[in-house]
């Protein structure tokens, strides 16, 4: 029984949160990147030495890959620097995505798309038929990938096969998944488009503020769209209704992910030894 009340209280002392969620925004001409929390507040900004470019989270650091440089630099969950992976395909990265247990960086100026582990040791390559890389984006359990320069998306599995390619009227942009949609945000158009899971287009909403999206990202229950040339930030409901907009200092915006602190696991362990103090204690009073 003691071992069952131990278990039980260990896994809800981990599946609490310690920290709140940040979202960071990367610059696209500087080396600046923003942290706000989910409720858009500006908390700071650091440095990442190689350059503009995408970022994701890969377990408890902050991946950085460059669009100029060909280096992914790694930070810690602070924005701490810890040091630079180099891309041995040496191109400039349109966008970077965790895949389970991978890490993929997609070229910018062309389909190809390299593979990396969690240390950092490069894996392989592959093509997209999408010939460039705007956008990379988790949908569905599928790997989404837009292109820079035409309104085609390719579908991939989560190993890295291709399951078709379909075309977005909206052209070139950002994906996201909202609820049971994809919605496609325009680099050029300034309009949203929406798709269901298979590619098929649904219509679209429209962006009021007009400008170029460089990145879009849910948070909570809204949609946060990134404009390409001013550190401008729209917000939609799920609905497709615009709320508001705000600023990031950095000027511009490049990519915008969704980092989510981890918490050490010698708290955690302790927290689930009070926790079982506590209930061993109300047991023998009872």
């Amino acid at each position: 029984m003691l071992g069952a009340i131990l278990t039980c209280v260990s896994i809800l002392c981990i599946s609490a949160p310690v920290n709140a969620a940040q979202i960071w925004i990367t610059a696209a001409r500087n080396n600046d990147v923003a942290r706000f929390d989910l409720s858009g507040a500006f908390i700071g900004n650091f440095n990442s030495p190689p350059g503009e470019g995408a970022l994701t989270q890969v377990g408890s650091e902050v991946w950085v890959a460059s669009g100029v440089a060909g280096t992914i630099s790694r930070n810690d969950l602070s924005g701490g620097f810890l040091g630079n992976y180099s891309n041995p395909t040496g191109f400039g990265a349109a966008d970077i995505i965790t895949v389970g247990n991978n890490v993929w960086v997609g070229a910018n100026n062309s389909g190809l798309i390299a593979r990396f582990d969690f240390a950092g040791s490069f894996i392989d390559t592959f093509s997209s038929p999408t010939n460039d890389i705007g956008d990379l984006a988790y949908v569905n359990n599928e790997i989404w990938v837009t292109a820079a320069r035409s309104g085609n998306i390719a579908r991939y599995d989560l190993s890295g096969s291709l399951i078709d390619v379909f075309n977005s009227p909206s052209g070139e942009g950002a994906s996201a998944q909202v609820g049971n949609e994809v919605w496609i945000a325009s680099g050029l158009a300034g309009t949203i488009s929406r798709h269901d899971f298979s590619g098929a287009f649904l219509g679209n909403y429209s962006n009021p503020t007009g400008f170029g999206a460089a990145d879009v990202i849910t948070v909570g229950n809204d949609v946060w769209i990134g404009d390409t040339n001013t550190g401008l930030i729209a917000r939609f409901d799920f609905s497709g209704s615009f709320i508001d907009t705000f600023s990031s200092p950095n000027g511009d915006i490049d990519k915008m992910a969704t980092i989510v602190p981890i918490p050490p696991a010698a708290d955690l362990f302790g927290s689930g030894l009070i926790g079982l103090a506590g209930i061993a204690k109300r047991r023998v009073q009872s």
